[in-house]
C-alpha cells in the first residue's frame, strides 16, 4: 500500500509568515509606547536633570520648575498616545487580513486577534481622546492639600487605559505564540 500524497495546507504560507511579522511589530510598539510615557516623567525631573536650575531659572521654585517640566512631558505622552492609536489600527487592520489570507485563523485565533483590534479602536475612538482632554483640563491644577475629583476621574482612566493595553498585549502575544508553536507554514499535513 502506498503512503498518502502530501497536502498543502489551504491558505498562503507568504501571509503567515508576515503576520508574524506585524504581530512582532505591533508587540514591540506597544511595550515601546509604554516604556516610554513611563519613563517621560523620569527623564523630565528637574532632580535628574544635570542643568535645569541653570536652563529653568525664570521659575522662581523648583515645584514651578516640576509643574513645567511635568506639563512637557504630559504634551508628549499624548502626543505618542494619539498617533500610535492610527497606526495600532493599521497594523490590525492589516494582521486581520493577513490572518484570514494565511488560511490560519481558527475560531480562537480570529477572536484574539478581533478583539485586539476592538480594543484599539476604542482607545482610537473613545479613551484616547477623552483622556487627553481630561489630561489637559488638569495639568495646572493643585493637587495639594487633596486633588480635585478631576485628577482622580483622570487616573480611573488612565488605570482603564492600561488594564485595556496589557490585556491587549496578552492577545497579541498568545496568537503569536500560538501561530509559532502550530509550526511552519511550508509544513504538508497528511490525508488519512
Amino acid at each position: 500500500m502506498s503512503e498518502p500524497l502530501p497536502v498543502a495546507r489551504a491558505g498562503r504560507p507568504w501571509a503567515g509568515r508576515l503576520l508574524l511579522w506585524f504581530l512582532g511589530g505591533w508587540i514591540f510598539l506597544t511595550v515601546s509606547l509604554g516604556y516610554l510615557a513611563g519613563t517621560n516623567f523620569r527623564v523630565l525631573d528637574p532632580d535628574r536633570l544635570r542643568d535645569a536650575g541653570r536652563v529653568y531659572h525664570g521659575f522662581e521654585t523648583p515645584a514651578e520648575r516640576r509643574l513645567a517640566l511635568r506639563y512637557a512631558a504630559s504634551e508628549l505622552n499624548r502626543h505618542y498616545f494619539v498617533h500610535f492609536v492610527d497606526l495600532q489600527l493599521g497594523l490590525g487592520a492589516v494582521s486581520l487580513a493577513l490572518l484570514l489570507l494565511s488560511g490560519r485563523a481558527g475560531p480562537w485565533r480570529a477572536t484574539a486577534l478581533a478583539g485586539a483590534f476592538l480594543v484599539s479602536a476604542f482607545f482610537a475612538f473613545s479613551l484616547t481622546p477623552e483622556i487627553v482632554e481630561r489630561g489637559r483640563a488638569i495639568d495646572f491644577v493643585a493637587r495639594e492639600p487633596e486633588p480635585p475629583p478631576e485628577v482622580d476621574a483622570f487616573y480611573r482612566l488612565h488605570a482603564l487605559y492600561l488594564a485595556l493595553d496589557g490585556a491587549k498585549l496578552l492577545l497579541l502575544a498568545a496568537l503569536t505564540a500560538s501561530l509559532v508553536r502550530s509550526g511552519d507554514d511550508r509544513r504538508h499535513e497528511r490525508v488519512e
